[in-house]
């Protein structure tokens, strides 16, 4: 189904050919800019992709041609589309690009903006993601209102892509402009359809691995510059009592202790809410990173 919202283009244009490693990658800013740090981790993945999509979800038609595609990687195409969907409409419109030539792809990366790189390179990343057991593998998973991926970073293998079910459900997806109903209606059971096509799924860094690090000896001393603030105590209370929280909210030093190379852009804008991120530059060694992030805070 071709997307309505999106110019078509020439898929001659693409740098894809057989064994291809592809990722869409969905950009969104409320002034429809790509930042400096988005367009770092944009051609930080160039450089482990054949072939970079991003889908630029614009909030106005005359922000056409506000990003200028010479800066960036040769292998990236900058596609603009009326937001819609979220990142599942999004990643929707770029799989009916890609779907003609599914028969050359190895791999697809669906990726959005919601997040900071603080690493400089992402090659051990996808090394470890290429190596996972899974077919679909997540950064992370969640169990905050039941178990599921978290659809910020999904990779798909072959095995995947040669499933024609997984494209039709893909295409015949209907996709909201409600947040509440993306989240609800495709982000929390797409591992239970991933799963009914015959195929795995999992995060690199599991919910329940990352309980059990959280409470032990080694991550102890992590948590003892944030046991003032109140996202600390709200965070350690709710999940003693059993509530399941999103780890990239309340266990984020842990994962960037264990090798995630990324921070949710939404631990700045709700400081309050969530575990402190006032000393995030402790746990991360990219001096240029560094200075990205807090340009773009």
């Amino acid at each position: 189904m071709r997307d309505s919202n999106s110019k078509e283009i020439d898929l001659t244009e693409l740098q894809i050919h057989a064994g291809s490693k592809v990722s869409i990658f969905v950009h969104w800013s409320k002034n429809d800019v790509i930042s400096n740090h988005d367009r770092e981790l944009i051609n930080s993945l160039a450089l482990e992709f054949d072939q970079i999509i991003v889908m630029c979800n614009l909030n106005k038609t005359k922000s056409l041609n506000k990003n200028d595609q010479n800066e960036f990687s040769k292998n990236v195409k900058l596609v603009n589309r009326v937001n819609s969907g979220y990142d599942f409409g999004a990643y929707q419109a770029g799989l009916a690009i890609l779907r003609p030539l599914a028969n050359s792809i190895d791999e697809i990366l669906l990726m959005n903006n919601s997040v900071y790189k603080v690493h400089a390179s992402l090659a051990p990343l996808m090394n470890s993601v290429r190596n996972s057991e899974f077919d679909v593998t997540a950064i992370t998973n969640s169990k905050e209102k039941g178990l599921h991926l978290q659809s910020y970073f999904l990779h798909l293998k072959k095995t995947v892509l040669v499933k024609d079910e997984f494209w039709d459900w893909f295409e015949v997806l209907k996709v909201s402009d409600s947040r509440n109903v993306t989240i609800d209606k495709l982000e929390l059971p797409f591992a239970h359809i991933i799963e009914s096509f015959g195929l795995s799924s999992g995060a690199l860094w599991d919910f329940d691995n990352l309980f059990d690090f959280y409470f032990s000896s080694p991550a102890s001393s992590l948590l003892l510059e944030f046991r003032g603030e109140w996202g600390w105590f709200v965070g350690s209370k709710e999940v003693l009592k059993g509530k399941m929280l999103n780890p990239t909210h309340y266990m984020w030093p842990h994962l960037l202790e264990l090798g995630c190379p990324f921070l949710k852009k939404d631990l700045f804008r709700n400081k309050d809410l969530y575990l402190g991120i006032e000393n995030w530059e402790r746990f991360v060694e990219s001096q240029q990173m560094i200075v990205l992030v807090k340009e773009s805070v």
